[in-house]
C-alpha cells in the first residue's frame, strides 16, 4: 500500500513500492499551492481541502521521495528530542525513517516516528510557507494532524491547520533537505 503527496510517497514497511505517481505541477516550492508558482500566502489557486480525503490502513510506513525514491523523510541522528526538524535523507530502513499512521475520527492522521515516539508537528501551530515541520510529544492539537488528499495526479499530505501541504525546501532531493 502506498500514498504520496506532492513529491513525497510512502510505502508500507516490509513492502516494495507498487507504482509511482506523477508529481502535480501546479504548486510552488512553498507549502501552499499558489497562483503562478509564487509564494503569496493570501491568494492560493488550489484549495487542497476541497479534494477527496484518502484513507489508508493504520500502520508503519516509510515516506519516500517521488523524484528520488531512494530517499526518505528522516529524523536527524535518530533524535528523540522535541523540536527536531524533519529532513530528507538517503533511505536506510532505520526506525528514524519509519512512521506510524493512525487515523483519527475526523479522517486525519497522527503520524508518529517509530524510533522516538514523537508526532510530526507544525512548529508552534503556525502554518505558512516554509513553516518548520518537526517531531514533538503528542499533544492532541491540529498541528499534529494530517489529511491525505487526492489531487487526481498524486496525493498531498495536508496539515489540519489549513490549506498547507508538506513540501521539499526548494524542490531539492539532497541529503539534509528541510521538509516544510
Amino acid at each position: 500500500q502506498e500514498i504520496n503527496w506532492r513529491k513525497l510517497i510512502s510505502r508500507k514497511v516490509g513492502r516494495e513500492p507498487q507504482e509511482a505517481w506523477e508529481e502535480p505541477t501546479d504548486c510552488s516550492a512553498g507549502q501552499t499551492p499558489v497562483q503562478n508558482g509564487g509564494n503569496d500566502d493570501s491568494q492560493p489557486s488550489l484549495d487542497v481541502r476541497k479534494m477527496s480525503a484518502v484513507s489508508i490502513p493504520n500502520g508503519n510506513y516509510y515516506i519516500n521521495v517521488r523524484s528520488k525514491v531512494a530517499s526518505s523523510v528522516d529524523i536527524p541522528g535518530a533524535s528523540g528530542a522535541d523540536s527536531t526538524a524533519i529532513q530528507l535523507y538517503s533511505g536506510n530502513g532505520s526506525k528514524a525513517q519509519q512512521f506510524t499512521f493512525t487515523k483519527q475520527s475526523d479522517g486525519s492522521y497522527v503520524i508518529v516516528n517509530v524510533n522516538s515516539g514523537k508526532a510530526l508537528d507544525v512548529r508552534n501551530g503556525a502554518a505558512g510557507n516554509n513553516a518548520v515541520v518537526q517531531q514533538y510529544s503528542a499533544n492532541g492539537t491540529n498541528a499534529q494532524r494530517w489529511f491525505i488528499r487526492d489531487s487526481g495526479a498524486g496525493y498531498y499530505l495536508q496539515s489540519a491547520l489549513g490549506n498547507w501541504v508538506l513540501d521539499l525546501s526548494g524542490g531539492s532531493t539532497a541529503n539534509g533537505t528541510a521538509i516544510h
